[in-house]
């Protein structure tokens, strides 16, 4: 399904390049394999975010891969994450293909997480590219995890969104970033710190009382809360079936403005 999702959106993001090489490209995409699939969203993601779209320099560099085929390439971390926890190797490839697809711009929110269907996730990127979500281990019990709280990435829990609210806060997060930030609190959402093969970490938010002199008031903190991931499959469905309509709707006004200025 991962590779299917894939492949929806580089479609799209090569049809709309109005460049005829491109979409015979992404008529061949419909077949074409893993590694060459994952080449082109890596080379799309780079165009994306250096010009904000597929420029004639990507686009040679796309028609590289359909002639002369990807170049052999293999990822010494994942190959060993997959031996030793290949589910958590499984959600480190989703996370850096939704973030290459993604972190172009500043966010988006997708139905779902790891651990569950029934939420709305907010991705929010802070470096423009993806991270490199390095394996790292637990000093004590020394379990893998990938980390997702960070200087290059956030990603917070909220209630389930309709399928029409998702779309809308996407459009205007991707219509004025500077808008839509001050219009969010993040600090009264739940927060994803690391995830692991068998769980996902949250950071909760919590109200507690404190001591002041003139009393007690209420403040919000957090507390971590580690959720066992007891069904692997409906969360990522959710988060895989949203995307490539998240990305449209957040991207849609620019995208538009650009065939227009171009």
């Amino acid at each position: 399904m991962l590779l299917s999702i894939a492949k929806r959106v580089a479609i799209r993001y090569l049809g709309n390049s109005g460049d005829p090489e491109l979409l015979e490209i992404a008529k061949w995409i419909e077949d074409a394999e893993e590694q060459a699939v994952n080449l082109i969203l890596e080379l799309l993601g780079q165009g994306l975010r250096s010009t904000g779209t597929v420029d004639k320099t990507t686009a040679a560099e796309i028609l590289k891969v359909r002639r002369s085929g990807p170049q052999a390439t293999t990822d010494p971390v994942s190959e060993a994450l997959r031996d030793s926890s290949p589910y958590l190797a499984e959600y480190r490839r989703l996370a850096h293909t939704l973030t290459t697809l993604a972190s172009w711009r500043r966010g988006l929110y997708v139905q779902g997480f790891i651990h569950r269907r029934e939420c709305t996730s907010l991705w929010l990127f802070g470096a423009g590219r993806p991270p490199s979500f390095g394996v790292l281990q637990q000093p004590i019990d020394g379990r893998s995890f990938i980390s997702l709280y960070s200087n290059e990435i956030e990603v917070y829990i909220m209630d389930a969104m309709a399928q029409g609210d998702l779309q809308a806060a996407n459009a205007k997060l991707g219509n004025n970033y500077t808008a839509w930030k001050d219009s969010i609190d993040m600090s009264q959402l739940d927060r994803v710190e690391n995830v692991y093969e068998d769980s996902v970490e949250i950071a909760k938010v919590v109200k507690r009382q404190k001591k002041t002199r003139s009393g007690t008031t209420e403040v919000l903190d957090r507390e971590s809360v580690s959720i066992a991931i007891l069904d692997r499959l409906s969360g990522i469905e959710a988060m895989l079936e949203s995307l490539p309509l998240a990305l449209e709707a957040r991207d849609a006004t620019l995208m538009a403005l650009r065939s227009k200025t171009s």
